[in-house]
């Protein structure tokens, strides 16, 4: 590389890595006051839930996840459904800084402009990879707790507590990640938001289709009455049933996940091993890098479509 690429990577390097590093310090000790605020403000104002929701307004909030407004508000609730405590401008600006590095490093590494390339696509993915990895597994842990929060509210509501009440038992007694949507939810209310919009806002925070089912039979319940302990006790019994379908499916397409990790993994390892073990052999393709970036597309293309034939729409 030459010198002003150089001095170019290493000065936007920097600039973003300090101000990441000044977020990431923010985020992790001062955002508490801020994120008060917010929740004062967010009862103070407006929300979709005081607006007179009407029946005809539950189809809206099971496709809320679908209907986002645009993608600040779309990166938001991701990053929120995620459970890591850093803004969305944080993120971008942790990813620059990355991006920025790890091409700094290979460029000078490798002293070829598609290494560069490369590391800056790798640095700039990382951390939403690591965003969303946190969220699947959040709401993956929330989905095995949902069935027993759901009996616990049901045996609350059949001893004669209010909703808020039994969601206020959730918190209590139930570990995280759940207990901190519910205690969440219940904060809410007390602090003047009304039922319907604190119900709404837990199903956006969590992006659960189960929990998008309660809420749906909260809201119907709410208005046009019935038994809502039998509710609850059926709807605990849908959702144990679906957890074992999903679990039956994962058995059963066990084997072609493992053929996709090893087929989307051998060829790398083998190109890792013969750049170390035979390099004149590896140099071929390096002096080539549209041969590797085509194996990069078809590696992500024939990804996908392993994936997607492996999923099951239960």
């Amino acid at each position: 590389m030459s010198p002003t690429w150089v001095t170019l990577f290493t000065f936007a390097g920097t600039t973003l890595f300090v101000g990441g590093a000044v977020s990431a310090i923010y985020e992790i000790f001062f955002r508490y006051p801020a994120a008060l605020r917010q929740r004062l403000s967010g009862v103070g104002g407006k929300t979709k839930g005081d607006q007179g929701a009407s029946l005809l307004d539950i189809k809206q909030l099971v496709e809320s996840a679908k209907t986002q407004s645009d993608w600040r508000t779309w990166a938001r609730s991701i990053v929120e459904q995620s459970g890591v405590r850093v803004q969305v401008k944080t993120l971008l600006i942790l990813s620059f800084s990355l991006a920025a590095t790890l091409a700094l490093a290979a460029g000078i590494a490798s002293q070829r402009w598609w290494g560069a390339e490369l590391a800056c696509a790798a640095g700039f993915a990382i951390p939403s990879a690591y965003v969303w990895s946190q969220r699947r597994a959040r709401i993956r842990r929330m989905t095995v707790q949902f069935p027993d929060a759901l009996d616990a509210i049901s045996r609350a509501v059949r001893a004669g507590q209010t909703v808020p009440a039994a969601f206020q038992m959730v918190a209590a007694d139930f570990p995280m990640p759940i207990c901190a949507e519910f205690r969440y939810c219940y904060e809410q209310q007390n602090l003047g938001l009304s039922y319907d919009a604190a119900l709404r806002n837990l199903t956006q925070r969590t992006g659960i289709m189960e929990l998008r089912i309660l809420v749906v039979a909260l809201l119907v319940q709410s208005r046009s009455g019935g038994n809502l302990s039998e509710l609850l006790a059926n709807l605990s019994t849908t959702v144990r049933k679906r957890l074992v379908l999903q679990q039956k499916v994962k058995a059963l397409t066990g084997e072609g996940r493992m053929q996709a990790a090893v087929l989307i993994t051998l060829p790398v390892v083998v190109f890792i091993a013969m750049y170390f073990l035979n390099r004149d052999y590896a140099q071929i393709l390096l002096d080539r890098p549209w041969l590797l970036a085509g194996c990069l597309v078809s590696q992500t293309v024939g990804a996908a479509v392993i994936y997607k034939l492996i999923q099951i729409d239960y």
